[in-house]
Parts: structure tokens; C-alpha cells; sequence
């Protein structure tokens, strides 16, 4: 392999990195646009984010990255917020054994459905996960 070669090969994988990186963080957005109009913060009242979460949200796909917190049977806990003491969203997973590997502090990226909105107290919820 010439050495033109091999710099088209590392410039190509870095801006799939890149590409990657900034794929995520608009998942990521998308899902804090659903905290900041239906969560604990939201300036609308209880009624209107009941209705923006049930009418915008429920039973979407999305696709987050955040670091993994914890898991317990077959959920796993994820922090996305800098904010959060503890975890933004609990997903529980496709395949109840996918997320048994994951170390706490690790990187995660999952694609799953809004199911519940989360408040001041319990994390949003989302089902069929599955982690990419």
C-alpha cells in the first residue's frame, strides 16, 4: 500500500469519526429538546407536557449516546446531562443480555422508544433498545 494510499484511508476514517461524533450529539439534542419541553425544567404546565410528550414523543425511535450508570434486568441506566446526579433515561433492552458486558462510566449509544415521561423524581423510559 503506497503512502498516498494509507493518508486517503486515515483521512476517510477520521471524518467517519467525525461524522459519527456529530451524529450523536444531534440524537443527543433531540432527546434534550424532550427534557426541556416535557421534564422537570419545562416552562409549560403539567397539561401541555403531557400533551407534547404523548403527541412529539411517545413510542419514537430515538438513538442517544450518554455514559452507562448501571443496569438491572435487562434495563440499562444511562447519564446524557452534565447536570444529572444520577441518569437521564432507563432503556430496557431487546435483548435482556446485550448490556451485561458494560462497564459504569462507559460510552453507550442506543437506539430505542420513547415510552415514559420522566419528571423531577423518575427517569423518561424507553423499550426495545437496542445498543449500537
Amino acid at each position: 500500500m503506497t503512502t498516498q494510499m494509507k493518508r486517503v484511508l486515515l483521512a476517510a476514517a477520521a471524518a467517519l469519526a467525525v461524522s459519527s461524533a456529530q451524529a450523536q450529539q444531534v440524537n443527543n439534542a433531540e432527546f434534550v429538546r424532550l427534557i426541556n419541553e416535557t421534564g422537570c425544567e419545562s416552562k409549560y404546565n403539567d397539561d401541555k407536557k403531557e400533551y407534547l410528550f404523548r403527541t412529539n414523543y411517545l413510542n419514537k425511535e430515538m438513538t442517544v449516546s450518554g455514559e452507562f450508570k448501571n443496569s438491572d434486568k435487562g434495563d440499562i441506566y444511562l447519564k446524557l446531562l452534565p447536570s444529572t446526579l444520577t441518569f437521564d433515561i432507563v432503556v430496557k433492552l431487546r435483548n435482556p443480555e446485550a448490556g451485561f458486558d458494560l462497564e459504569r462510566g462507559q460510552r453507550v449509544t442506543v437506539t430505542f422508544q420513547v415510552k415514559r415521561q420522566g419528571g423531577c423524581i423518575l427517569a423518561f423510559r424507553g423499550d426495545n433498545g437496542v445498543i449500537r
